[in-house]
């Protein structure tokens, strides 16, 4: 149930109509960087997107690279389950899909051939709100919510727009290199919440409009000011599209033109400056082992990056490495016998004003057979205390809540599978995200190099949480290394 496009993914002049916050990343697509009139011997840290697309046009540019990944698989929160379900279906445990204003990683899944597909037309998403099941076809629903009289009858996409709009026009480019989060701070000492009631949205607007929040430990926790950033680069999205062979084929086609350049099991415990030079320890199997570099980028989540003995930083530096926060993430996949939710003409996608279920996705929509994965996604507190449950308590208060969505679940469920990113190793949390007043005091110092160091990450981009702002920064941080004077 799935529209699907050549292998080589979306017409190029379809990705490049939208906005000028991401026309200003246009220079960056080419990726390419000129050949290199003196090699340089690179290390890199970390081999999710970020660190493998820095790996991989610095190689191509002349440069000696080499890639150090502690587990035994690339990827990062790129990650794909596997070897779990029947039929061979496979379930994204990170990204899920690409909005198609996420030129670079289109980009690199067309220069992959990665096949790519948007979602069968026509099906109809699912909404569970105060105790209503509402399915979202054409025509939006009357809300169980007691929303003034000017306010009835508008879909959600109205009232974002009604009252979220203004502020998105304040903020500016944030893929500016200008940009500075210091500029907002009054936006940044607030919340979403706040902003919205002063625009004059009631509270049972608030109430719709915040149902299925997925951010930090609730709205009134989150920065405003990271919300409507993020808000603003999403904003023009059409198709979102999905990697059909898996999220995981990306990194994959990376360290696949990387070769050995990649070394896996190497866990990087020190990062030693010195004289003209980067010195990085790791340990590898049972040795410890000394990779002499001229420059190295380290594309680890600042909460790993705590785990490694490193130079003194500027102040600013340590202060956001100590206070960046990670999101709790928890993506439980339930295994159906089939796709019922196809029955009703329902997508399988679905939103809740749940704190333990803010969304559903249908994450098999691509793959073929008649067995089918609903994935419940829960974020936060919730997400924590869910993790903390046994197994099974876990799986069937899920299933309960998934089962007022989506009716039959609890019939047709033949397998569960929960994934915390807080439990898995080398990972310690999913994004990154800014509490109150945050984003001021961490921001501009999350991507300045330091000496001879430098960084990338969703973290250090304007896309957090995504993959376009993993590949951004990597292509960021590879051509600061490549225009380095010594």
């Amino acid at each position: 149930m799935a529209q699907e496009v050549s292998d080589a993914g979306p017409p190029p002049d379809a990705l490049r109509r939208r906005l000028l916050r991401t026309l200003a990343a246009a220079p960056l697509l080419s990726a390419a960087l000129p050949a290199t009139a003196r090699s340089r011997r690179i290390v890199v840290i970390g081999g999710g997107l970020a660190g493998l697309v820095a790996a991989l046009e610095l190689t191509r540019a002349g440069h000696e690279v080499k890639l150090l990944e502690a587990q035994d698989r690339v990827g990062g929160r790129a990650r794909t389950l596997r070897g779990v379900f029947d039929d061979g279906l496979h379930a994204e445990l990170g990204p899920l899909y690409v909005p198609d204003t996420h030129e670079l990683t289109l980009h690199y899944c067309r220069q992959f051939g990665l096949r790519l597909a948007v979602p069968a037309p026509g099906l109809a998403a699912v909404r569970l709100l105060r105790g209503r099941r509402l399915r979202l076809a054409a025509r939006e629903p009357d809300w169980p919510y007691a929303l003034r009289e000017d306010e009835r009858g508008a879909g959600i996409d109205e009232l974002r727009a009604r009252y979220e709009r203004c502020w998105l026009a304040r903020i500016g480019n944030p893929v500016d290199a200008q940009w500075n989060a210091r500029d907002y701070a009054a936006l940044d000492d607030a919340d979403l919440i706040d902003c919205l009631a002063r625009e004059g949205a009631s509270p049972e607007a608030i109430a719709l409009l915040g149902a299925s929040a997925l951010w930090g430990d609730g709205l009134r926790s989150v920065s405003a000011l990271c919300l409507l950033r993020d808000g603003l680069l999403q904003d023009g999205a059409g198709h979102n599209w999905r990697i059909v062979d898996g999220v995981d084929a990306l990194p994959q086609a990376f360290a696949s033109q990387l070769g050995t350049r990649v070394v896996e099991n190497a866990v990087v415990t020190r990062i030693e400056t010195r004289a003209g030079g980067v010195r990085v320890i790791a340990r590898l199997d049972s040795r410890t082992v000394a990779f002499d570099a001229d420059r190295v980028i380290c594309a680890l989540p600042f909460w790993q990056l705590r785990r490694i003995d490193t130079p003194v930083w500027s102040a600013g530096k340590r202060e956001a490495i100590a206070g960046l926060r990670a999101f709790s993430a928890l993506r439980t996949s339930f295994q159906m016998r089939r796709r019922f939710w196809l029955d009703r003409g329902d997508s399988g996608a679905a939103q809740t004003d749940h704190a333990a279920m803010p969304s559903v996705f249908d994450v098999a929509a691509q793959q073929p057979g008649e067995r089918g994965l609903l994935q419940v996604y829960t974020g936060g507190i919730e997400a924590r205390r869910l993790a903390a449950l046994p197994e099974r308590d876990r799986h069937a208060e899920l299933l309960a809540l998934l089962e007022q969505v989506h009716p039959g679940a609890a019939a047709h469920c033949e397998r569960v599978h929960s994934w915390s990113w807080d439990e898995a190793p080398w990972a310690g949390g999913a994004s990154a995200w800014f509490g109150r007043g945050e984003m001021q005091r961490y921001a501009a110092h999350l991507a300045t190099p330091e000496s001879r160091v430098h960084f990338a990450g969703d973290h250090t981009s304007p896309w957090i949480r995504w993959m376009q702002g993993a590949l951004y920064s990597g292509l960021r941080a590879a051509r600061e290394v490549h225009q380095a004077d010594d």
